[in-house]
């Protein structure tokens, strides 16, 4: 599909020169896919982190070395 969009030249430019890419076209793709994985990440839930980790949410603060004693527990793995 084809569009055409009005990108300012120093914005689309700057991502051409930090992304290495050769191509607008390139440059514009690889924004949008960035974006997409950025939003699906953000939409994780502190649930879902829970149950993929196996670790509970701790209902008081926990310091530093409570958890990396935790940590050491569970092999050093989350």
């Amino acid at each position: 599909m084809t569009i055409q969009l009005a990108i300012d030249d120093a914005l689309i430019n700057e991502v051409c020169v930090l992304g290495h890419f050769e191509t607008q076209e390139d440059a514009v793709i690889n924004a949008l896919r960035e974006f997409i994985n950025h939003r699906k990440q953000q939409e994780i839930t502190d649930a879902d982190l829970e149950q993929a980790c196996g670790i509970l949410t701790a209902p008081v603060a926990v310091s530093l070395v409570d958890m990396d004693a935790a940590i050491k527990s569970r092999g050093g793995k989350l």
